[in-house]
């Protein structure tokens, strides 16, 4: 297409003002503008039909609309352009509808317009939001200036309910810059850690009995393997692994979030098992289950870029909000999360005793470095077996039956911590009981073969060696290494708890 061409420089209206002329612009219909800012009042940036520009005016025939005074070299103009364009983002008006458009795409060759589009194109009408349109979400301006992808460094107001926030727990004031890379979607990292099944349990999918299976055991956490300073985990054929995404993701009230794995990693064979969607207003960190269903082992890092959200906007109101009664809001992403959130809601309405159970949430978020040598596994240990725990013993004991709610809470959770202290010891006891039944008969052994060489090697005194070796070693290790988690919250106190 010929673009028509115009002088840059200042220019005057035919009533006196005076005008700076940057170049031509085009719209996405392909009309043909002049674009133009005044250099007085407030400076505001205009378009005009390039016909209207140039002609004359209806009511003075002989007299230009606009008429040329000096010229401006364009490189200057460009510059000032792109000055303005990170620091503070501005709209255009229409000259004759007063229609707002934005800048989108300024080319590096001088002679070709620059690219805009009206606010009314920003509404939806395609299945995906674009990149353009999701850094509004954002709050941020995104537009092309010589060919590479710019961000305005002065945020655009947004509606709190309308925007979509990406935040990662390092670095919470993160921009779209970062993450911004296709033209519908946003590249997202997965999470640094990671989880793989035990063994095998049956789970009674529809009843929801939570009390039926532990979630620590369906899974554990991967333990990674590092070489050269860098962290990694092998995902072998067939195998399946639990992450979430290491950004945190809240979507705005109108738009569902559609989450795919990036076809670099596709073409490997990995795919994305789980539930890919996202509902209009839901926040949290989603859950991922990556399955290898190639033959090839694939090594994978923490934080890898190897996901992409897609915004699918909604084309009516939404009757009920996901925000509003969802089990999944503010999601951890972790494996444990289905158990978890069916605990408390399970045990409420077998037993009513909403003291417990609000106990039992403060409690977990009590649970920190202060009081704990592994706060996360604590807390899983906690969640698992806490309810448990009281639905035997208030099954159990009758002496529960004559307290009041108050009182009740407060023995449960001194009954709790005694048992737990109680099977650590035993767990320890077990282990060094075992040790001391092997290690006799074995010094017994070792004295007469020192003592007269009449007892010669064999196989079998070289495997019990072995295993009170390796017993050694793993008592040793439990007792120095392994974090207490059944006792090392036990500095919790009942009164802090339940004021906090």
């Amino acid at each position: 297409m010929n673009y028509k061409k115009i002088k840059r420089g200042i220019y005057k209206h035919f009533k006196d003002k005076p005008y700076t002329v940057f170049g031509t612009a085009i719209d996405t219909q392909n009309n043909q503008y002049v674009f133009y800012r005044q250099n007085y009042g407030s400076k505001d940036f205009w378009i005009r039909p390039y016909d209207n520009f140039i002609g004359k005016v209806p009511e003075e025939p002989s007299k230009k609309r606009f008429s040329f005074e000096s010229k401006l070299e364009a490189e200057n103009l460009y510059h000032e352009l792109s000055e303005l364009l990170q620091t503070h983002p501005f709209t255009v008006k229409h000259s004759e509808t007063e229609d707002t458009y934005l800048i989108y795409s300024v080319p590096n060759d001088y002679n070709e317009p620059i690219k805009i589009c009206s606010f009314l194109e920003l509404s939806y009408n395609s299945a995906y939001l674009t990149d353009f349109q999701i850094a509004q979400r954002m709050g941020y301006y995104l537009y092309s200036f010589g060919g590479e992808k710019s961000i305005s460094k002065f945020p655009i107001e947004q509606e709190e309910n309308l925007k979509l926030n990406i935040l990662s727990d390092y670095s919470p004031k993160q921009t779209i810059e970062e993450y911004l890379a296709n033209p519908c979607s946003l590249d997202l990292r997965i999470a640094d850690n990671f989880f793989c099944k035990t063994c095998r349990k049956k789970i009674d999918l529809l009843s929801m009995l939570r009390y039926h299976i532990k979630s620590t055991d369906l899974w554990k956490e991967v333990k990674l393997k590092e070489k050269n300073g860098t962290h990694y985990f092998i995902l072998r054929p067939g195998k399946t692994i639990v992450t979430h995404t290491f950004e945190k993701i809240s979507l705005p009230a109108d738009c569902a979030g559609k989450i795919e794995i990036k076809s670099t990693y596709a073409r490997l064979s990995l795919s994305i098992t789980t539930s890919d969607f996202c509902n209009p207003g839901w926040s949290g960190y989603f859950p991922l289950v990556i399955h290898n269903e190639g033959k090839h082992k694939i090594i994978l890092h923490p934080k890898e870029k190897m996901l992409q959200l897609m915004l699918v906007p909604t084309q009516s109101p939404i009757i009920n909000e996901y925000s509003k009664n969802s089990t999944f809001m503010d999601d951890d992403g972790k494996p444990y999360r289905f158990w978890q959130s069916k605990a408390a809601k399970q045990f409420r309405k077998k037993h009513g005793l909403n003291e417990i159970t609000d106990f039992y949430e403060k409690a977990t978020r009590a649970i920190n470095e202060n009081n704990c040598d592994n706060v996360e596994g604590c807390k899983d240990r906690f969640t698992d077996t806490f309810l448990l725990f009281c639905e035997k013993e208030l099954l159990r004991k009758k002496k529960y039956r004559k307290l009041n709610n108050k009182d009740k809470v407060k023995e449960l959770w001194k009954s709790y911590k005694k048992s737990e202290q109680t099977k650590m010891r035993l767990s320890n006891f077990k282990l060094g009981t075992l040790l001391l039944a092997i290690l006799p008969s074995l010094i017994e052994i070792g004295y007469d073969y020192l003592k007269d060489k009449t007892i010669s090697p064999s196989p079998s005194m070289f495997i019990c060696g072995l295993i009170s070796a390796f017993l050694l070693v793993g008592f040793i290790y439990f007792i120095i290494k392994v974090p207490k988690l059944f006792c090392s919250f036990e500095k919790l106190e009942y009164d802090k708890i339940i004021n906090q």
